[in-house]
């Protein structure tokens, strides 16, 4: 597995050149998250619960912008869920809540980062 995550990263930095510079990295099941130098966050791989957080339940072979967090921090990826830190402390989750793991009080997908209701200065995903 570990063979996965390095191509996939050569793969990210070729695509995005001198963009993105980072090691803020974040993998989930089958998709992944970089955090670049500009603060920006980019999400590629398996969208099928909304987890990437870029509006749909397409999956995207090659990186993209997630919406709403181009002050990124910290990103991390459960299972098919996904969450992130911004540098103004506010905490979003996105995709799959059919557990209740976005923390939203709703049992819907988000396929869009949703501002979280917390005081926290930290975010971590399971799954």
């Amino acid at each position: 597995m570990k063979k996965f995550y390095t191509l996939s990263l050569i793969f990210v930095f070729a695509l995005l050149g001198s963009k993105c510079y980072s090691q803020k990295v974040s993998a989930g099941r089958t998709f992944a998250f970089v955090i670049c130098a500009d603060s920006t966050v980019w999400a590629w791989g398996d969208n099928s619960s909304g987890q990437l957080g870029e509006g749909s339940m397409s999956s995207l072979a090659e990186p993209v912008p997630v919406p709403g967090l181009a002050n990124g921090v910290k990103v991390t990826a459960g299972a098919t869920f996904s969450c992130a830190a911004t540098n103004d402390g506010a905490i979003f989750c996105w995709g799959d809540d059919h557990y209740g793991q976005l923390g939203t009080g709703h049992d819907v997908v988000r396929t869009r980062p949703t501002t979280i209701a917390l005081d926290a200065d930290q975010v971590t995903a399971g799954g």
